[in-house]
């Protein structure tokens, strides 16, 4: 490997290459040494990065962070670190004003206690001494970079040489330091000659061929085929941002966003991959960078930029242009023809740009400039043209014709869909309903262009009132209306009209129960002292009729209607609770007020049929009503609730007090473990429902933030909390008496701002507000949304699984922590429990396997005194019958268990035995299970097996095997290998074949069903494919990488060995998550991913995996959660997508993403 990077920066990784910059890493290490902000300034191509990484991080012990202005502000705060290191500042200006204003006001909120620095081109000096964060830190903490002196650019030649052992002809070094100026130009010129050099001797004939990015440029250039190059000139302008005033800059592009548009994609990815070879670009994950000094150093390059720079003075003045041809009504005359339309095109053509950057003005001003020239270009022709293919075009040139014709629509659909695709991406965060149903749209017109943007599309929001600042989110109990509260309007959501309530400054809203009358305190400023009461009837949304209004008594901080719409309650900031008749809604009349409570009474609900009133103030106390008089209500008990501390305004209501559909519940905040929730068989004697969590001894999801909203589903048993900008849905059942409360859906708790959380009428989707809108999530599985089943048994840490059919039942065999449990999921909805029996911990036995017809169940099992252990063997027809038999003879552990697929066989590995370290030597055993009340061992091999599987047809054994032979104590540092064995005489198993990791790796691995391949993915995250050939893996691997960093991960192929299921881990940024993706494999020489389905985040999530007997479905072991089952059709996404898309995408939008298509919103 070479000891230069050539254009490529150093990382923390590199710091034993990184050379001749021991006073500036010093002087950078000591102006970091206390929290505040400080700027590390310096030109292009000075080396911020190498020092920001390979200087001051490398030999940074406590934790910290290093990000660019893209990343998400709640990434710096999410975790506590001691260094914060921003690099690229200057792509801060590129964003909005808003985000750039967040991501500075966030590093702010931590600067007192963290040391920031941050990486600033010189160029942009001006830009940021205009914010006044940025200017006092230029002004009063800057390090400047400076230049490497002679001596320091000789260490970096000499130094990195050194390390590798590399010989540097004589007069080489004083060459390169007359010409080498930057750090970047003398890094490529050496890279460069040692990637053209054989042996370890760098010589001046070699350095003076390549020591220019120009010749190392055109080189690559000329390697382009034709398509490739016209990729080139239309990418690399992309991964340039053209200064408006101000120098051009590098831009990081996301890979999609790249090739969005090329003619030839496959050439974009080929060019892309070529010059990251060359290192004049750099690859991160799917983000691509071009490197300092190419776009100066190469000539064509900056030629291409002109041409971009040309185009887009000619776009402002098309943008001029057709402003003024809307402003004149759309005039015929003001449309470009002739000479002047040719130029437009002509620039169009020429520029690297996508013709969809125009604006929709813009475009269709354009559109329709070219739509008249084609009308007069055809008006012309006309005759000539109809003349020339009657005579020229035989029935064959029609087919040809016909063909191209639809060759091109496909192009051009292709193109769309990958647009629309990129488009996605750069919306997900800001406008996450719409890039949903761009993301639908993209795959519709082409699976493959679209397919990433839709999978991606899962577990994110859609979006009603886009872009309006909502307080409130009020449904009625039937489904006819929802009230979404702005801080200037309430609008009204109907079954088939929609309305508006206007020129109001509105806080808390009532909505009766049957979707007719709402009320509303309408305040007389936005601070909320004093107002009106203002009565509605809706019957029409509308036709909103107003029918009284009321001065405020008191400040107003919450409503609730009776459940027959005749009475309302009010609770104000002063303690009281105020009550109104309205059997005449044009005459509300006042009627006795109960005893109030001490505080602000922030939150009311009223119980459906069951005549009761709950109430709660900030201070925490509840208060339970018998208001079957609304005249005289009656306190029934109080409870302990939770207070609510955090300044909160009354045009920002709460909802912590919630009863369910049938009154028999109410729910009360509680504090971080989670609600109370309380049956009411007797209202004077509440019974309090424990958490599942505690039933358990198991750490709940506990959240610190002050709970906003408590709401029940309309028809299930569902409770939503909404905690912070976070939501968690619990479920509540009956059994065993009074009932538990479990968890089950969450969210990340990355929302703008919190705000309450409601279901909507039809209990599948949460509506939750927040800054722009309120957001639309899909619970539809409300224990894991968009799985189409859900397990619910929580394994724990190494959860193991085994999915097996039988002739009338799909079973799965569930291994967790301290119990071992068999279900029937034939229904995915509906999991039937069949079997529970007490297990060892996961350092005792880690297995559990069913038999191939399902009928024989095999797990290590607990005795009655908790402590010896066996293995027993079960019949899966009488599962909560007595073991057929138990094999008790193992000397430590059980690490696995296999049963041949077609003889009656079975393997035990006898090892793991962790807790007790292995009292004899491991052993893997093999058992006659002819007859399962008797199994016999007929074989036992001195091998440390930590994974086993039958090939398809039972003739062998693969092991993941610790060394050549067992031994106690056993070896760590052994290295490990995959080894075959005979079984022709299961009696006598021999070795057929075997493959040695490389030190430090695992590996899991997998046959496939007919037998043709072997798989196996490493710890490094690589999957290898082998053909099979007389039994053995033959040949060299295929490989592929799967996820981002290096980590364990299970896989398991489909029934037909088509694809591969696997678990992969994913690091973007600082954030770690863990997915299971399906691979096609139908093609071994070109392993594809198919389909991935939303990650967990966290790195030991998902222990295990498996597909079902008939492939439609795999099944995912959550340690927290239990078994979610996935349908393994990509095609069955795009409907859940579109059960929580929100409002559908409008005309506007319609015009500008696929403008000249008709309008058909893809969810509607």
């Amino acid at each position: 490997m070479s000891p230069y990077l050539g254009l490529r920066p150093f990382g923390i990784e590199d710091a034993h290459v990184f050379h001749g910059r021991d006073q500036m890493i010093a002087d950078l290490r000591a102006a970091a040494a206390g929290p505040g902000l400080l700027v590390l300034l310096g030109p292009a191509g000075s080396g911020k990065t190498s020092l920001l990484h390979a200087g001051l991080l490398a030999a940074q012990q406590r934790p910290w962070l290093s990000i660019t202005p893209h990343a998400r502000p709640g990434t710096v705060t999410a975790e506590p670190v001691d260094l914060v290191v921003v690099d690229q500042v200057e792509e801060l200006f590129a964003l909005g004003r808003h985000e750039r204003e967040a991501f500075l006001q966030t590093l702010m909120s931590i600067s007192d206690e963290t040391r920031i620095v941050l990486a600033l081109d010189a160029d942009f000096y001006g830009q940021a001494a205009e914010h006044p964060e940025l200017a006092r830190a230029l002004r009063d903490n800057q390090l400047l970079i400076e230049p490497m002196t002679q001596a320091e650019r000789r260490a970096a030649i000499e130094g990195p040489a050194a390390v590798a052992g590399l010989a540097l002809e004589d007069g080489l070094v004083e060459e390169v330091l007359r010409d080498a100026v930057t750090l970047p130009e003398l890094s490529h010129a050496l890279w460069a000659t040692w990637r053209q050099s054989s042996g370890t001797r760098l010589t001046l004939d070699v350095y003076r061929a390549n020591r220019d990015v120009e010749t190392t440029a055109e080189r690559v250039y000329a390697e382009f085929e034709a398509p490739e190059q016209e990729a080139a000139r239309r990418l690399l302008p992309r991964m340039v941002r053209i200064g408006e005033g101000s120098p051009d800059s590098r831009a990081a592009v996301p890979l999609d966003e790249l090739l969005t548009g090329l003619p030839d994609v496959r050439a974009g990815q080929r060019v892309v991959d070529l010059l990251t070879e060359a290192c004049l670009v750099t690859r991160t994950e799917d983000v691509v960078r071009i490197s300092h000094a190419v776009p100066h150093s190469w000539p064509r390059l900056a030629e291409w930029l002109e041409a971009e720079r040309d185009w887009r003075h000619a776009r402002r003045q098309f943008d001029s242009d057709a402003a003024r041809w809307h402003r004149a009504g759309r005039v015929k005359s003001l449309l470009y023809r002739g000479d002047r339309l040719a130029e437009a095109n002509r620039r169009a053509a020429a520029s690297p740009s996508r013709a969809t950057d125009l604006d929709p003005a813009t475009a269709e001003f354009m559109d329709a400039s070219w739509r008249g020239g084609q009308r007069r270009l055809h008006r012309r022709r006309t005759v000539l043209a109809v003349l020339a293919v009657l005579a020229v075009l035989a029935p064959a040139g029609l087919v040809a014709a016909a063909k191209f014709a639809q060759q091109a629509e496909l192009a051009r659909t292709r193109d769309l869909a990958r647009s629309l695709a990129a488009e996605a991406e750069v919306l997900r965060d800001r406008k996450p309903g719409l890039a949903k149903q761009l993301s639908v749209l993209s795959y519709r017109l082409d699976r493959e262009a679209g397919r990433r943007a839709m999978l991606d599309s899962q577990g994110t929001p859609g979006v009603i009132a886009d872009e309006k600042v909502v307080t409130d989110v009020v449904p009625d109990a039937e489904g006819r209306l929802l009230a979404v509260v702005a801080v200037d309007e309430i609008m009204l959501r109907g079954r088939e009209r929609s309305g508006r309530l206007t020129d109001l400054t509105p806080g808390a809203v009532a909505v009766s129960r049957d979707g007719t009358r709402l009320v509303a305190a309408d305040f007389d400023t936005i601070e909320a002292k004093s107002g009106v009461l203002r009565f509605y009837d809706v019957v029409d949304p509308s036709r909103p009729r107003q029918t009284a209004v009321l001065p405020m008594p008191a400040v107003i901080r919450s409503l609730v209607l009776s459940d027959d719409g005749d009475a309302l309650y009010a609770g104000t900031g002063g303690g009281e609770i105020l009550v109104w008749d309205l059997t005449r809604p044009e005459a509300p009349k006042a009627l006795a007020k109960p005893e109030g409570h001490g505080s602000a009474v922030d939150s009311l609900a009223v119980a459906p049929r069951r005549g009761l009133l709950a109430s709660v103030s900030v201070d925490g106390q509840v208060r339970l009503w018998d208001i079957v008089d609304p005249a005289r209500p009656v306190p029934v008990t109080a409870l302990a609730g939770e207070p609510f501390k955090a300044a909160r305004s009354p045009r920002e209501p709460l909802h912590r007090v919630a009863f369910d559909h049938t009154g028999s519940l109410l729910a009360t905040s509680a504090g971080p473990k989670g609600p109370n929730v309380w049956r009411l068989n007797d209202p004077s004697a509440p019974q309090r429902l424990p958490h599942e969590e505690e039933e358990r001894n198991l750490l709940a999801d506990q959240c610190h933030d002050p709970v906003l909203s408590l709401a029940f589903s309309p028809h299930g048993n569902q409770l939503v909390v909404a905690c912070g900008a976070k939501w968690r849905v619990l479920t509540h059942t009956a059994e065993p008496g009074p009932g538990v409360l479990r968890q089950s859906a969450s969210s990340d708790g990355s929302g703008p701002q919190p705000g309450p959380v409601v279901f909507d009428p039809t209990g599948r989707r949460l509506l939750q507000v927040d800054a722009v809108g309120v957001s639309v999530w899909d619970v539809g599985n409300p224990d894991r949304p968009g799985a189409k089943g859900f397990v619910r048994e929580i394994p724990g840490t190494g959860g193991q699984l085994s999915y097996r059919g039988t002739a009338d039942r799909q079973l799965i065999a569930l291994k967790g922590v301290g119990t071992n449990t068999l279900w029937d999921v034939g229904d995915p909805a509906a999991p039937k429990k069949l079997h529970t029996a007490p297990a060892p911990n996961l350092f005792t036995s880690a297995a559990i396997a069913l038999s191939e017809n399902g009928e024989l169940l095999a797990a290590a099992e607990l005795y009655d005194d908790g402590k010896m252990v066996g293995v027993s063997l079960r019949d899966t027809a009488i599962p909560g019958g007595p073991p057929l038999a138990m094999i008790e003879d193992l000397d430590n552990g059980v690490a696995e268990i296999a049963f041949s697929p077609v003889r009656p066989l079975m393997v035990i590995s006898d090892v793991n035995g962790v807790v007790k370290s292995n009292q004899k030597p491991p052993s893997l055993r093999f058992y006659d299970i002819t007859n399962p009340r008797q199994p016999r061992q007929i074989a036992k091999l001195p091998i440390e097996a930590w994974d086993a599987k039958f090939s398809p047809d039972g003739t062998a054994l693969t092991v993941l095997a610790h060394g050549e032979l067992a031994s106690l104590p056993i070896n760590t540092k052994a290295g490990k290998q995959l080894r075959g064995l005979d079984l022709a005489d299961p009696a006598h198993p021999t070795e057929l074949w075997r493959k040695p990791l490389p030190p430090g790796l695992s590996a899991e691995f997998a046959h496939s069903p007919d037998g043709s391949l072997f798989a196996a993915l490493d710890s490094t995250q690589t999957l290898r494919l082998w053909p099979v050939r007389d039994r053995r893996p033959a040949g060299d691997a295929v490989k592929a990488t799967v996820g981002s960093r290096a980590a364990g991960g299970k896989l398991a192929f489909s029934p037909d060995s088509k694809r591969i299921a696997l678990l992969a881990a994913e690091q973007r940024g600082s954030d770690f998550t863990t997915r299971a993706e399906i691979w096609d494999v139908s093609d071994p020489d070109a392993p594809v991913q198919q389909l991935y389905l939303p990650a967990d985040d966290s790195t030991f999530s998902f222990y295990d995996l498996e597909f079902s007997p008939d492939g439609t479905t795999l099944a995912i072991v959550s340690a927290s959660t239990g078994v979610e089952l996935w349908d393994t059709d990509q095609e069955r996404i795009v409907p859940g997508l579109c059960n929580a898309a929100g409002d559908p995408i409008t005309e506007q939008q319609w015009r500008r993403y696929l403008p000249g298509r008709d309008y058909r919103p893809p969810c509607a």
